[in-house]
């Protein structure tokens, strides 16, 4: 007969095989001492920011050790984590400075004090290749944000935080496409596209949105696909999904929009 024993398991996707070691040894050292961990890590240092265009990277040059994640701030708020030392922040205005800083969370949920605060300007924006160019939707816009002009969503316009502005389109479907045809050959260095996210009117942004090229409009090379990035951004803001440096060749582009998760 035994007494004051307790059995433990790991579920099989919690097992130290498939996670950080690093939360193992936090929950093995509260078992051992019943004591939680309560010293942050070290706050990242050698912070290094890179301009890519209209995305900023920044990197932290030297790892926390007992680090789980890190989170990443812009212009002091929270826009992602990274499990690793390096982050991309792509959905960023043309010429913007913005300023970036990083913290350091271990297996226990401490979290350190910020790294140093380095800050850079967005490229300006570069020549227009889709500018009133026409396109093919596989859905049909809503009738209620309908295409009046044929290149509404080509035309350089861009729609206010309201929702029912003229400028924007609305589908409710899970999936959808629409294609540019660029009227020739043209070298393609960037695809971007704009989405609005309004709570209030259950207007959503994509989970993913993948961006294709193809010189015939037959064979389609897919050099991008952008997800969406955690936390959500506050209702009535309008998000940029875009890639850089393709440097790639092709007259048309498609767009591919994945509105629900997989």
């Amino acid at each position: 007969m035994a007494e004051k024993l307790v059995a433990f398991s790991y579920n099989h996707y919690q097992s130290p095989k498939f996670v950080s070691p690093l939360l193992h040894a936090t929950y093995k050292s509260y078992y051992e001492t019943g004591l939680v961990d309560t010293t942050p890590p070290a706050a990242p240092s050698g912070v290094s920011v890179a301009k890519l265009g209209t995305a900023i990277v920044p990197s932290v040059w030297s790892n926390v050790a007992d680090a789980l994640y890190y989170s990443v701030y812009r212009n002091g708020s929270l826009v992602g984590r990274a499990s690793s030392a390096s982050f991309q922040d792509k959905n960023l205005s043309s010429g913007t400075f913005h300023s970036c800083s990083i913290r350091a969370v271990d297996a226990a949920g401490n979290i350190s004090d910020p790294s140093a605060t380095i800050g850079a300007t967005t490229a300006a924006t570069g020549v227009n290749l889709s500018q009133a160019r026409p396109y093919s939707a596989s859905v049909p816009a809503d009738s209620h944000y309908s295409d009046d002009s044929g290149t509404e969503l080509t035309d350089g316009a861009y729609g206010t935080p309201v929702y029912h502005h003229l400028s924007w389109q609305g589908r409710l479907a899970s999936s959808y496409s629409f294609t540019i045809d660029l009227g020739a050959l043209q070298r393609v260095d960037q695809v971007q596209a704009d989405f609005l996210h309004d709570s209030v009117t259950s207007i959503a942004l994509p989970e993913q949105v993948s961006f294709s090229l193809s010189a015939d409009s037959l064979i389609y090379t897919v050099p991008a696909v952008v997800v969406r990035q955690r936390p959500t951004p506050p209702s009535g803001t309008s998000v940029r999904y875009s890639h850089l440096w393709l440097s790639m060749v092709a007259r048309y582009v498609k767009v591919t929009v994945v509105t629900t998760p997989r």
